[in-house]
């Protein structure tokens, strides 16, 4: 576990919501309405960030990721979406002139027509609020495995590195602050519920779930 891992949680959970038919406009809901600063007028949808770092990165470290873990890659929805955008369509992100966004050379960037193809939009759309909590809960989850791996020591860090560092909500105080404000045990019982719903990703370690049931906040 590393701070990569912390920060890719944010662009792997978008590239997973629209990998599984997750509408463009419920992203953009999603975004604005749980206060990730946006900083320039298109990038609304999270998956900028993968285009940003590009596309191309998240790969190299998928299948890294994958030999390492001794499984093939890829191993699930969002790797196999950005093996697609690489492997298939040659789209590697911001760098390379063209990822999830187009990038003319004479104007803005704008949202890739070709997503609506690839991946389209499920005739079932999730609630916006789930996919909210979803996005905020996993990138929490990932910053308190950096604290139980000694990657951040001190919670201060976590929440500024997760504000400043890649655009987590600032009126949530941070990532374990948004921990300690529900609480530590609510935390994880949200955390079971998602892994039954979501997948293995949202399971929380056995160093969580004590700290869960002895009550023990980040800030405690």
């Amino acid at each position: 576990m590393n701070g990569w891992e912390a920060f890719a949680a944010v662009g792997l959970s978008a590239v997973l919501v629209m990998a599984a038919g997750v509408g463009t406009a419920a992203d953009l809901h999603l975004v604005t309405a749980d206060g990730t600063p946006i900083r320039w007028q298109d990038d609304h949808l999270l998956i900028v960030h993968d285009d940003e770092v590009t596309i191309e990165l998240a790969w190299k470290i998928g299948r890294e990721t994958a030999a390492a873990r001794g499984i093939d890659y890829p191993y699930d929805t969002a790797s196999a979406a950005i093996a697609k955008m690489v492997e298939d369509l040659d789209r590697k992100g911001k760098r390379f002139g063209k990822g999830f966004y187009e990038y003319p050379e004479d104007g803005r960037k704008f949202l890739w027509p070709g997503l609506a193809e690839h991946f389209p939009a499920a005739e079932t759309q999730p609630d916006v609020e789930e996919l909210q909590t979803r996005l905020l809960v996993i990138q929490s989850l990932e910053t308190a495995r950096c604290v139980e791996e000694g990657v951040v020591t001190h919670a201060e860090d976590g929440d500024i590195g997760s504000i400043f560092g890649w655009g987590f909500p600032p009126y949530t105080g941070g990532t374990l602050s948004y921990i300690d404000t529900i609480g530590v045990r609510k935390f994880v019982a949200e955390c079971d519920r998602m892994a039954d719903a979501y997948g293995e990703r949202f399971k929380v370690s056995d160093w969580l779930r004590e700290r869960a049931e002895s009550g023990q906040d980040f800030y405690g």
